[in-house]
């Protein structure tokens, strides 16, 4: 019997569930979604789900992998997916983040997001639905501050905006403020410290939409294409593909050029040296809005983040955009904040429920 042949499913044991249920809960942990795979050593396997000399633990999962509930891919390390549905069980893991070192402005966030709920009816990301069953007792699986540039990170990072836009906190319909473009504008003034007057500043300093002009140059069909290849080229490795659309400048040689020094601040820079670009980029923006989040905490105002976006009840709307433009005319001689479109006309003209469900509807 060849490896790729199946075999009729056996009844699984309560071993083998256990096992299956580790590799679901470890992926949407992980990775958010399931059947990505995970690494989990042999030694690992064997400690906690089939033990020698009482399971034969190659046996198993060679037959759990003909049987379909598992795949295992072989590439440095071996990688588990579950294929079957099963439930989720939290308490297999542990927490991977040191909560105990926390400071007040990181506790008073976790306690915020807490507080988040939604005002839409059924289901959204498996990963977010999770976080909302489970928050009250697992909630220190969700809030993590990552080691490469100190980002939060938290189901709501990725929820896409069509459910961000329905996010309540502490029962209070929310509004979202961003600072547009925050990474080109760290970038711009990056540039203008280390190598002076430049193209890529002054479409900046000119209020240019630097995805917009890429888009016009690359030919590409959407700004959203522009903004997802700005950002491979960014922080990929050294490359010519931004003076194949730019033209060459000092700015691009610059760039290439920080991506293969040792820069020490950077934990990969010895591994993955082109990363350094994207430490710098993104530990910049943490310290930015670490000021915002300061300032939202001094005045007592609930929020949760989206890397450089602040959500907040919509009645706080006002002192949260003046907090930021205080922060942010500190950092920046010119900067613009979004504020999101269906919560700005329900903060300004206090629609009812009826209008603004027509509002997006269109």
């Amino acid at each position: 019997m060849t490896k790729e042949m199946t075999i009729a499913p056996s009844k699984t044991t309560q071993a083998e569930l256990n096992f299956l249920k580790y590799v679901r809960t470890k992926e949407l942990i992980n990775y958010k979604k399931i059947n990505t795979g995970v690494h989990i050593s042999q030694k690992e396997i064997e400690d906690k789900f089939f033990t020698y000399p009482e399971f034969n633990r190659k046996k198993i999962l060679d037959e759990l992998e003909l049987e379909n509930k598992l795949k295992i891919t072989k590439g440095k390390y071996f990688r588990y997916h579950c294929v079957i549905d099963g439930d989720i069980d939290l308490d297999l893991l542990k927490p991977t983040y040191n909560y105990d070192q926390d400071n007040d402005i990181l506790k008073a966030m976790r306690g915020h997001l807490s507080n988040v709920s939604t005002s839409f009816n059924g289901k959204s990301t498996i990963y977010f639905d999770t976080f909302m069953q489970h928050k009250e007792t697992h909630l220190n699986h969700f809030f993590k501050v990552d080691n490469f540039a100190r980002r939060i990170h938290t189901p709501i990072t990725n929820l896409p905006k069509i459910y961000r836009d329905h996010l309540l906190l502490y029962d209070v319909e929310t509004a979202s403020l961003d600072v547009a473009q925050m990474q080109p504008l760290l970038l711009s003034r990056l540039l203008y410290l280390n190598v002076g007057n430049n193209e890529f500043s002054n479409m900046i300093k000119n209020g240019k939409d630097v995805y917009i002009e890429l888009q016009r140059k690359a030919k590409l069909k959407t700004r959203k294409e522009a903004k997802k290849l700005f950002f491979e080229i960014l922080f990929g490795k050294p490359s010519n593909e931004l003076a194949d659309v730019f033209g060459g400048s000092n700015w691009i040689k610059w760039i290439n050029g920080f991506k293969q020094l040792e820069y020490k601040e950077n934990p990969r820079t010895n591994v993955k040296r082109h990363s350094n670009l994207a430490h710098l980029l993104q530990s910049a923006e943490v310290r930015v809005m670490y000021d915002v989040w300061k300032g939202l905490c001094e005045e007592q105002i609930a929020f949760v983040t989206v890397h450089d976006e602040i959500i907040v009840q919509y009645c706080n709307v006002k002192d949260a955009e003046r907090i930021m433009n205080k922060v942010l005319d500190w950092q920046f001689k010119s900067y613009k904040i979004n504020i999101s479109k269906i919560d700005e006309i329900k903060y300004s003209f206090k629609l009812n429920n009826y209008q603004i469900e027509k509002l997006i509807e269109k």
